[in-house]
């Protein structure tokens, strides 16, 4: 049986939110929201820090008896890292970024967000009878920049043993627009009330990847799918 120690930790998140909603006439609506936020690491695990100083001793001393070699940097199954090489990796290099950002915001969080999003109907400013059925509208949502990374202390082809806290790897801030046209009218000699309507996502979005992680080198090393604008055809009906 494997033990793998854990331990919580705590998370403080603070910031502000604005909504506008104004209607510059009976036909148009317009709402704004603005969104200012922070998460701040308060509480690490210490025992977690604890434990490692308490094995780090063994680890680094025990040989393998097929070998005679250190364990601690011994390549097995052929995997380019060692054991070493993996704990700076995965434990000492993300648990030393955590303990130096304690009490700071973390970058990783998109600080600022927002939404802007109208409709009109085309009846406030049109006679035609055709064209007093349509509304129109659209939104505009934004991202500030986020963190995805940290450059190393070394700099290649050094080997990278330690991250910068001070100096993070950043994904730019990111804009997506949406619009949407609809038509209302009833069905079956005005029985019915029927809305057709007709939005797109995202429509300056031509698809792409978008990276989620960057190794201390700077290279990017996870993304995530970004889908090319939608076109989404409803219909609703008021029995």
């Amino acid at each position: 049986m494997l033990f793998y120690p854990s331990e919580t930790d705590d998370i403080v998140s603070t910031g502000h939110e604005v909504e506008i909603h104004y209607n510059p006439t009976r036909y148009w609506t317009i709402a704004a929201s603005f969104t200012e936020k922070q998460t701040i690491n308060t509480r690490l695990a210490r025992n977690v820090s604890k434990y490692i100083e308490e094995r780090l001793p063994f680890w680094t001393t025990i040989k393998d008896t097929r070998t005679g070699e250190l364990w601690w940097k011994s390549h097995y199954n052929n995997y380019s890292e060692t054991p070493e090489d993996y704990f700076i990796r995965q434990v000492k290099n993300p648990l030393g970024i955590a303990t130096a950002s304690e009490g700071l915001s973390r970058p990783q969080i998109r600080r600022y967000s927002g939404n802007l999003s109208t409709n009109l109907r085309l009846s406030g400013i049109t006679e035609q009878r055709i064209l007093q059925r349509f509304n129109v509208g659209g939104a505009m949502r934004y991202e500030s920049q986020g963190a995805i990374g940290y450059w190393g202390v070394q700099q290649l082809p050094a080997k990278i043993t330690e991250y910068d806290i001070r100096n993070p790897i950043y994904d730019k801030g990111h804009q997506y627009f949406d619009g949407f046209v609809a038509y209302r009218t009833r069905l079956w000699s005005n029985r019915i009330s029927g809305t057709f309507q007709l939005n797109v996502r995202n429509i300056f979005e031509n698809g792409r990847l978008q990276p989620i992680a960057a190794g201390p080198e700077g290279k990017m090393t996870a993304f995530r799918i970004i889908a090319p604008r939608q076109f989404i055809l409803s219909a609703t009906f008021d029995l």
